[in-house]
């Protein structure tokens, strides 16, 4: 199987919420330790987060409450998506019609959520709309931001992703200066530019 193929099996493994040791899965999926983890970093770099427990009874597991929030799509993806395709349809391109059935596909699926993600009536609905425009510039212009948050903290942010989750905004990524992963609510963060 693909390296794709067997990152997406494995998810789909882990999605039953049951903890899996590294072997397992590496015999589950037949393939090595070692790719097992990089299939982890995989998904994480997409936005999916795999939990790990230390020790001789632990391993990876997925946690439920996440599963139904990182597949989903929100107004402004729709409204990219949907540019890019009147600009394909501006360039004639011949497979305009599975396009098409791919976008009312998701179009369904944003009208379907919408309900579930509405923003809570006290959300600075502008500042809001200010930090996701800038996230994604940062993100897909692959710029690091500068955060300050919560108390005044400062944080070098190389991001990665924007999700909803539990009617808050967030945004993660690579916290510069400790190489690890870090994660920030919108409402958290009192300022940001990018670098």
């Amino acid at each position: 199987m693909s390296k794709l193929g067997n990152t997406l099996t494995m998810l789909k493994i882990l999605e039953s919420g049951k903890v899996y040791k590294i072997s397992e899965l590496a015999q589950m999926l037949e393939c090595s330790e070692r790719s097992v983890r990089t299939y982890k970093e995989d998904l994480e770099k997409a936005g999916i987060y795999i939990d790990s427990i230390p020790g001789k009874y632990g391993g990876y597991y997925y946690s439920k409450s996440m599963v139904d929030t990182c597949y989903c799509f929100n107004q402004r993806e729709l409204n990219n998506i949907e540019n890019v395709f009147l600009k394909l349809k501006e360039l004639k391109f011949k497979e305009l019609d599975k396009i098409s059935c791919i976008i009312d596909k998701i179009r369904f699926q944003v009208i379907l959520s919408s309900n579930r993600f509405k923003k809570l009536e006290d959300d600075n609905t502008e500042d809001i709309d200010k930090k996701y425009e800038l996230i994604s510039k940062a993100i897909n212009s692959n710029s690091n931001l500068e955060i300050i948050y919560k108390d005044r903290k400062k944080c070098i942010l190389q991001p990665h992703n924007i999700y909803v989750y539990d009617n808050d905004y967030y945004i993660t990524g690579i916290n510069i200066s400790i190489k690890q992963i870090r994660t920030f609510n919108f409402k958290e963060i009192k300022n940001l530019k990018i670098l």
